[in-house]
């Protein structure tokens, strides 16, 4: 998968014929109907991995609000591809189209596939941590937009996989390990998934002014597609049964919360 500008999508479109490739909309049907990029067919992502098999071979060109949701689809269609197809994300999505960017926030490359399990099984740890810590930001600072039943959902999900991984830590190192409360204290949950850093993150929503709904669930979102592709990544690299099979559980739950939040943009769209 590849980021493309809306002005190198534009010179794409102008240099190629229309059936080379597939514009597709990954947002809520209220949002295509309200505004859309002309030629798009609209695929909601809550909809897209029940389809994503049956999509032609062409290049297929993804965008939504503000290229979040697009990126998890885009990133999908990658992981189903047979062929030689080309996958593009709309960096900044219908945002970008018109005009209004929101300036993106920073990432670090903040995983080192080199690294021993050890280290891997603290790193997803302290990134579980990183996500409960944001989560509680969202509670803490955003009850106003009626979003606390679903964040405290997946930040209590995010200490279950804390303790999860700890579990699986203990039996990697088969010696003395700190008690979980302490290791769990010691870790700074600084780092988001997706190679984030919480402050920019927070300070990205705030310094907006009006941070709207949109805004928390897409971040969400995309937090959560990079821990479901993160945790798949680290099955593949371990050698372990019992790990791969823990890593996958992890993936799987985070796909879980996608779905959460998915089906929360569905409701939001349909109340505005």
């Amino acid at each position: 998968m590849k980021s493309m500008s809306v002005q190198a999508f534009q010179k794409y479109r102008s240099q190629k014929n229309e059936k080379d490739y597939l514009l597709i909309d990954v947002r809520q049907p209220v949002e295509y109907m309200d505004t859309h990029i002309p030629g798009a067919i609209l695929i909601p992502l809550k909809e897209f991995e029940e389809q994503v098999e049956e999509l032609p071979d062409k290049d297929l060109i993804f965008y939504c609000r503000n290229g979040a949701r697009s990126k998890a689809a885009a990133l999908t269609a990658d992981f189903f591809d047979k062929g030689n197809r080309k996958t593009y994300n709309i960096d900044g999505g219908m945002l970008a189209w018109k005009g209004k960017r929101i300036k993106g926030v920073p990432r670090l490359k903040y995983f080192d596939p080199a690294k021993g399990i050890k280290e891997s099984l603290l790193f997803a740890m302290n990134l579980e941590k990183g996500a409960f810590r944001f989560y509680s930001h969202i509670i803490d600072h955003y009850a106003h937009l009626g979003l606390n039943p679903v964040m405290e959902k997946i930040r209590d999900g995010e200490t279950a996989h804390a303790t999860l991984i700890y579990s699986h830590l203990k039996s990697v190192i088969k010696k003395d390990v700190s008690p979980y409360e302490r290791l769990y204290a010691q870790l700074s949950g600084e780092i988001l998934e997706g190679g984030i850093l919480l402050n920019d993150l927070m300070n990205t929503l705030a310094a907006e002014g009006k941070t709207t709904t949109m805004d928390i669930l897409e971040n969400a979102i995309n937090m959560e597609y990079h821990a479901f592709d993160l945790y798949r990544f680290m099955a593949h690299k371990t050698s372990e049964t019992s790990l791969q099979s823990a890593f996958i559980s992890l993936s799987q739950a985070e796909k879980n919360h996608m779905h959460i939040l998915i089906d929360a943009i569905e409701e939001y769209t349909q109340q505005s």
